[in-house]
């Protein structure tokens, strides 16, 4: 099917055509004008404080922006009751240009380069690479204690590192996917992802543990019912005459019929997640 070229309707102004201009003087100003190297210098320091300040300022730092400044100008700068803060403050600092000395070596980025960049966040210069954790962590509000994120224990993040390359690449590739959806609400194709989670249940692959093990569990049951090949009837309609529009939908039987497995497979769908036993608190 030909697909018409788009053809914007507008009509430009004479305050449009100013307003543009106006643009475009500005942008020529910003291009042409010399920055010295000590205004530059300038800009990238404040732009690190502001990094450095807002970085741990989301994670409970209780320092102001000025007060960062003050601490990562000045070490010995003290704040009292604020002693914490200022060492996380002056840590992240330290951290990040590190962080820019190894992007200006080109370092390949290892877990020993991981593990020594939280080491310099957490503990400061001196200190020596610090293990994955390997418990529970909780992120709360410093002041009143209350919980504000509960991250999913270590024993069920998937470890991907001892995978091939090939299927290392395929499993962040669906994990992307699932979190677009599931959690974001803006996957591009529900109908594709539940496909690939009934295939992925059917499949003899060893799930590499977290959310690939509880696709693998969660669609054991459904994936030996009729439903992974209703699901498949839709999706190939979909991508053929919807969503790529290979070819043209001429045929009303076809299209008939077609409407009948796509209402089908939503009856099917609802029909098995009735019968799911939901866990508890779901």
């Amino acid at each position: 099917m030909a697909v018409s070229p788009w053809n914007p309707k507008y009509t430009l102004t004479p305050s449009i055509a100013r307003g543009l201009m106006k643009i475009e003087a500005a942008r020529a100003l910003v291009e042409h004008t010399p920055i010295s190297l000590a205004a530059e210098a300038e800009l990238r320091n404040r732009a690190r404080v502001r990094a450095a300040h807002f970085s741990t300022f989301i994670e409970g730092n209780r320092l102001t922006m000025e007060q960062a400044g003050q601490v990562i100008a000045d070490g010995g700068v003290q704040i009292s009751g604020r002693e914490r803060d200022v060492a996380e403050v002056r840590n992240y600092w330290n951290a990040l240009l590190r962080v820019e000395e190894w992007a200006e070596k080109i370092k390949p980025l290892t877990e020993e380069l991981i593990k020594k960049l939280h080491a310099l966040v957490e503990y400061g210069l001196r200190a020596a690479p610090t293990p994955y954790r390997d418990g529970q962590n909780a992120i709360r509000n410093n002041s009143s204690g209350a919980l504000i994120y509960l991250p999913p224990e270590s024993g069920n993040v998937p470890d991907l590192s001892m995978l091939s390359p090939r299927d290392r690449s395929f499993h962040e590739r669906q994990g992307r996917n699932l979190r677009r959806t599931l959690i974001e609400n803006g996957g591009v194709m529900p109908v594709g992802l539940l496909r690939w989670c009934l295939e992925y249940a059917k499949s003899p692959r060893t799930p590499p543990g977290g959310i690939f093990s509880a696709v693998k569990m969660k669609f054991a049951a459904e994936a030996k019912t009729s439903l992974p090949n209703s699901v498949e009837k839709v999706y190939s309609f979909r991508n053929e005459f919807i969503a790529h529009q290979e070819k043209d939908l001429l045929d009303p039987e076809q299209a008939r019929k077609a409407l009948k497995d796509w209402i089908g497979s939503l009856e099917e769908n609802f029909a098995v997640s009735e019968n799911t036993p939901q866990a508890e608190g779901a």
